[in-house]
C-alpha cells in the first residue's frame, strides 16, 4: 500500500534524477509539492494533540481547534506564504513547524519546479531549432 511517508521520498527521488523537464515530471512535482502540504498537515495535527493550545483558532473554541480541515487550510496557507493568519502557532515548536514549512514551500517552487520548467524550455526549443 502506498502511504504519504513512504511516496514523497520515492517521488523526490525519481523526480530529482530528472534530465527531462517533461509535462508528467512537472505534474509529478506538484504532486509532490501537494504532498508536502498533506503531511505538514498531519504533524500540526500532531503537535496539537502532543501539546493542546499550540495553535490559536481566530473565532473558534480551543476542542475545535483539533480538526484536520483546519490544519489543512493552515498548511496550505504557510506552505504557500499566503498566511491567512486564522490559525497562529502559539508554541516555540509550533512556530518553528510553520517557518520550516514556508522555507520549503519556497525553495521546492524556486529551485525545483523552476528547474524542471526551465529544462522542458530548452528542450522546446532545441527541438524548434533542429526543426527549422
Amino acid at each position: 500500500a502506498f502511504s504519504t511517508a513512504d511516496g514523497v521520498p520515492s517521488l523526490r527521488g525519481s523526480l530529482g534524477a530528472a534530465r527531462q523537464g517533461t509535462t508528467d515530471t512537472i505534474c509529478g512535482a506538484i504532486a509532490v509539492y501537494l504532498l508536502f502540504g498533506l503531511v505538514w498537515t498531519l504533524s500540526y495535527a500532531a503537535i496539537e494533540v502532543a501539546a493542546p493550545g499550540s495553535f490559536t483558532v481566530v473565532g473558534s473554541s480551543v476542542e475545535d481547534s483539533a480538526r484536520f480541515e483546519r490544519f489543512l487550510g493552515f498548511s496550505f496557507t504557510t506552505l504557500t506564504t499566503l498566511g491567512s493568519g486564522h490559525i497562529t502557532p502559539t508554541t516555540p515548536q509550533a512556530a518553528a513547524a510553520a517557518n520550516l514549512e514556508a522555507i520549503t514551500g519556497q525553495m521546492y517552487l524556486a529551485v525545483f519546479i523552476a528547474r524542471l520548467v526551465a529544462l522542458q524550455l530548452v528542450q522546446s526549443t532545441a527541438k524548434e531549432k533542429n526543426a527549422e
